[in-house]
């Protein structure tokens, strides 16, 4: 969303944790992410190529590598990737137009969260990550217009829990326009004094917790499309 910061540049907009989960090692288990920095990565992308009709049907083009540096916000779980226009050029992208910022999200207004999994879920519930990329989900929900933590982000109860991987995608109203993206899904009730003790380090807000007793699974927070706004603008 927002202007590109100049006529030869196109911005990719996502989650910092997607792209650099080094930064955000407090929501990873993998303990060998302590010794990743900057230099030690290399960004690529890939576009789906949709069937006519059908956005869940398709392929993954070819992969590109991304020669633009990426850009952090420096406490929201978001960053910018600029890439050459002609880059973008050489995919066919969907374009979502953005929601007016004079239009506030109501309780219980249609939400949906479109993103790239990188897990399934077994019979039992749980997910399991898999390799690769599988086709893109568009889950279905409704805004809690009246819950908003102290980052500002905004909450959604969603019809089945989001998976691992869509997260960094767009949150889209019922008539298509982005309007925020999707961070992720509240973690469980802690269960333990030191898992209490670790989502209060990791930001995770109070006022959140009848949320997580109640169904924390089906509960996705996102970050609002005027936040990013503000960090395009600043960083454009």
């Amino acid at each position: 969303p927002g202007p590109p910061p100049s006529p030869s540049k196109v911005v990719l907009v996502t989650c910092s944790h997607v792209l650099a989960p080094y930064k955000w090692r407090q929501h990873f288990k993998e303990p060998w992410l302590e010794f990743v920095k900057n230099e030690h990565v290399e960004c690529r992308i890939q576009a789906w190529k949709q069937a006519e009709g059908d956005p869940s049907r398709g392929q993954l083009g070819v992969e590109t590598r991304v020669q633009g540096l990426s850009i952090y916000h420096h406490t929201l779980d978001l960053c910018m990737l600029p890439i050459h226009k002609k880059t973008a050029d050489a995919y066919d992208l969907m374009p979502f137009e953005d929601r007016d910022q004079g239009e506030p999200l109501a309780e219980s207004e249609e939400l949906t969260f479109v993103g790239f999994p990188s897990a399934v879920s077994s019979p039992g519930g749980e997910q399991q990550e898999k390799l690769g990329v599988l086709p893109p989900r568009w889950v279905h929900g409704r805004a809690l217009a009246s819950i908003r933590d102290k980052q500002g982000r905004f909450y959604a109860k969603t019809e089945e829990r989001l998976a691992v991987g869509m997260s960094g995608g767009p949150v889209l109203d019922r008539h298509g326009r982005c309007c925020g993206i999707f961070q992720g899904i509240l973690p469980p009730p802690p269960q333990t004094p030191e898992e209490e003790e670790a989502q209060a380090a990791s930001d995770l807000d109070p006022i959140l917790r009848p949320f997580q007793i109640e169904g924390w699974e089906r509960h996705a927070g996102f970050i609002p499309l005027a936040a990013v706004r503000a960090f395009l603008e600043e960083k454009k």
